[in-house]
């Protein structure tokens, strides 16, 4: 069988093709290969937490790839060896935000439960994951209706911190907002993927803040979510449901936090600011500090427009008179429009 280094890079190559770029650059960028053999291949990896993940998400793909390229059907096993403090920012950022076990050895107070962690309590690790690979700037339809939120995603885009902070974003239901956001979250990821960053939903982070208070480790959910240099929350109106005082204060330390150490922060809600009636009103009035932009609805010129543009990403040919249908029947939504 040939050496391990010179087979590692078809191998990589095979893996990339059945893995989404962003997976991809996260989890094996930084992997090395140390040994292969028909019967196994080890391959070394930053860390423990790297080490579990890969073991947990990616084995087959990995065993699918190498398989392709050697012919052989070996085991995949994984070896911790410390690397440069050069690596992969989003990793190392990954790997220091979440807490790892201690190693089998450890030996455990007497009477007291070892501490095990679940990451996506405090932490979505595989954030990036979940993005929409269709929700780029490319593919969003700037008109009349969101000129001047598109305008401002671009600027803030291309320099995050310093234009429209905080950028308060807000329409109804299936007017673009998400795609937006994540199209910053994607030029962001692309063009400065040293960045500490975060998208998430805001039910997201409030679970995250309520795991952290069962577990009794809200220093944790603190040092998580107030280092971050972009932080992107989807839904901010999620705030308004229910008793969420002790949510509300949370996420108001967190948005001084990052606002006064000039970092970017990007919200998305269904209602501009003024009418998030059960919000504490010194968070309503911090997010009026930036710039607030509405996405309105689209005129029938714009809808036609969007429809031609999803028709071409989806490989779709329509017929003109299908579109004019289409453009002038639903005038709701862009998602109804989808």
């Amino acid at each position: 069988m040939a050496s391990p280094g010179g087979v590692w890079p078809a191998i990589l190559q095979e893996i990339q093709r059945n893995v989404r770029s962003q997976q991809f650059d996260t989890w094996f960028r930084n992997i090395e290969i140390t040994a292969l053999s028909p019967q196994a291949v080890t391959l070394a990896v930053p860390n423990s937490f790297y080490q579990q993940w890969l073991r947990r998400h990616y084995v087959d793909t990995i065993q699918r790839a190498v398989l392709t390229v050697t012919g052989s059907q070996s085991s995949v096993d994984f070896v911790v060896r410390e690397f440069p403090a050069s690596a992969d920012p989003v990793v190392a950022d990954v790997a220091s935000a979440v807490p790892t076990e201690p190693p089998p050895s450890a030996p455990a107070s007497i009477g007291v439960p070892a501490l095990k962690y679940d990451p996506r309590r405090y932490y979505p690790v595989d954030w990036m994951a979940r993005l929409n690979r269709q929700h780029l700037f490319e593919s969003f339809v700037a008109g009349a209706s969101n000129a001047v939120a598109h305008a401002a995603a671009l600027a803030i885009a291309e320099n995050p911190g310093r234009a429209y902070n905080p950028f308060f974003l807000h329409g109804g239901v299936g007017m673009g907002k998400t795609h937006l956001i994540q199209a910053i979250t994607h030029h962001l990821l692309k063009h400065r993927p040293g960045l500490n960053m975060l998208y998430l939903s805001c039910e997201n982070f409030m679970n995250h803040f309520i795991a952290s208070v069962q577990n009794n480790e809200r220093d944790k959910f603190r040092e998580i979510y107030r280092n971050k240099d972009v932080l992107l929350i989807d839904d901010i109106h999620f705030l308004c449901k229910g008793a969420r005082e002790v949510t509300q204060e949370e996420f108001f330390h967190t948005f001084n936090a990052l606002y006064n150490a000039g970092k970017q922060i990007v919200i998305s809600s269904d209602c501009p600011p003024q009418e998030l009636t059960k919000l504490e009103e010194r968070l309503v009035s911090r997010f009026k500090w930036g710039l607030v932009a509405r996405i309105d609805a689209p005129a029938y010129e714009m809808r036609l427009a969007i429809l031609r543009k999803k028709a071409h990403l989806h490989g779709r040919v329509l017929p003109d008179d299908v579109l004019h249908f289409i453009a002038e029947n639903i005038d709701t939504s862009v998602r109804d429009l989808e």
